[in-house]
């Protein structure tokens, strides 16, 4: 049996494809322009940033830290030992001072050399204070280097003179400086009867002193014994023994009422004895 030869394949004409500008992609109809942005090579993308990123920068954070506290720690460990920032006499202004010298009241303070960052003005102040006469005192430090001082003196009030030593005092008993002009009151004090167990001028002379300058005493010169206690000398030659205790004014008023009456007129003595309340005698 004759086997039938296979049907010989038709050849397909070779048909020429189109150039490779003009063939489309797949999903665009052909002949359509694809545009250039389409054709453009993608940027490259950054990459995910890993775990390890953060504590990178937090590392680098606390280092800047450190160093800045550093930097900064010597630079205030130096400004307040430098001795180009330390007060000096000749950068330091005193107000105030009249009868004290402003360089004691200089040294008074403490300050001479003391850095600017290391002045306390409270203590300072506290020092200024313990001078005699000083009623209150303020220190007030400025940048760089530069301390304003201010105080307030007592005023003068009475002339105590005592046995070996004379001293000004204020009206609250303070120690003022010997100097300017002199207290209204003189007090004098032979025996050292008007002194207390601590040598202080005794309370209760001062206020009797302050009672007779307010109530306008004739003379401004006055004595102090132990059995007399205060007296004076009147501008008529009386001498008016008052005693202590108080009463500065009636006893005052009982002397201008013995002056104007035949009492003291008729007396051979000069004395007027007022130390007791209500027995005034004339001697």
């Amino acid at each position: 049996m004759s086997r039938r030869a296979a049907p010989a394949e038709e050849e397909t004409p070779f048909i020429p494809s189109e150039p490779w500008w003009r063939r489309s992609r797949r999903g665009q109809k052909p002949g359509r322009e694809v545009p250039f942005q389409a054709l453009a090579p993608r940027p490259l993308e950054r990459p995910a940033a890993t775990g390890a990123t953060p504590r990178v920068k937090i590392r680098g954070t606390l280092l800047v830290m450190l160093v800045v506290a550093v930097a900064l720690g010597g630079g205030i460990g130096f400004a307040v030992t430098t001795d180009w920032l330390a007060v000096l006499r000749i950068s330091t202004e005193i107000r105030g001072a009249q009868r004290l010298s402003a360089d004691s009241i200089y040294v008074a303070s403490q300050l001479d050399g003391v850095n600017i960052f290391q002045v306390h003005p409270g203590r300072a102040a506290a020092r200024i204070k313990q001078l005699p006469g000083i009623a209150d005192a303020t220190v007030q430090p400025r940048l760089p280097y530069y301390v304003i001082i201010t105080v307030h003196e007592e005023t003068p009030f009475v002339v105590w003179q005592g046995i070996t030593a004379t001293t000004w005092l204020a009206e609250n008993g303070a120690v003022v400086a010997i100097n300017g002009k002199p207290p209204p009151l003189k007090l004098n004090d032979p025996s050292g009867a008007a002194a207390d167990s601590s040598g202080r001028l005794k309370p209760a002379v001062l206020a009797d002193l302050k009672a007779l300058h307010a109530a306008g005493l004739e003379t401004n010169e006055l004595y102090f014994g132990a059995h007399e206690g205060l007296y004076f000398r009147s501008a008529d030659g009386w001498t008016v023994y008052l005693g202590l205790g108080g009463e500065i004014a009636t006893k005052l008023m009982a002397l201008r009422e013995i002056k104007q009456s035949n009492i003291a007129a008729n007396a051979r003595a000069r004395i007027i004895d007022l130390r007791f309340k209500d027995r005034a005698q004339v001697w």
